[in-house]
């Protein structure tokens, strides 16, 4: 580590590319204006007022001119200077009232969507058949596609 700054702003910019790979993607200003991109899972994520460490990777200027660092091994500085390390395991959310996870294989997520919205949209179920609905289109995809 070393370099470190409090955080102003973050921004998620991470997406799925064509292929279907996630890539990890943030943008981070700094209470002193500097500008960071880091392309890493960030586990845990820090927050407006956080404090971090990273390593520089490079520094650059934009079309526009505008300066940015990309920087990698970020960390969120506890208390008493203790770095508490990010990993890259992305954090998997739960619905507490049920434990479901989603599924990181966005693909499925946008089948069985699109098998169990159409079906509904449709007028021949009720809501009760969601459940059924669901467990078949994920098979269906496991069979098909998975």
């Amino acid at each position: 580590m070393k370099e470190e700054g409090i955080i102003n702003k973050i921004y998620d910019n991470s997406e799925t590319n064509d292929k279907g790979v996630f890539i990890s993607n943030f943008t981070i200003d700094l209470v002193n204006g500097t500008r960071l991109y880091c392309r890493e899972a960030l586990n845990p994520m820090p927050s407006s007022g956080d404090r971090i460490g990273y390593d520089v990777v490079s520094k650059k200027e934009s079309k526009a001119g505008n300066p940015y660092t990309n920087v990698e091994k970020l960390v969120v500085l506890g208390e008493g200077d203790k770095p508490t390390p990010t990993s890259n395991q992305p954090i998997t959310p739960t619905n507490n009232s049920n434990g479901f996870r989603p599924d990181n294989n966005k693909d499925r997520l946008i089948y069985v969507t699109g098998i169990v919205g159409r079906a509904m949209s449709s007028g021949s179920f009720s809501e009760e058949k969601i459940d059924v609905l669901t467990e078949r289109a994920v098979a269906s995809f496991n069979k098909h596609l998975g």
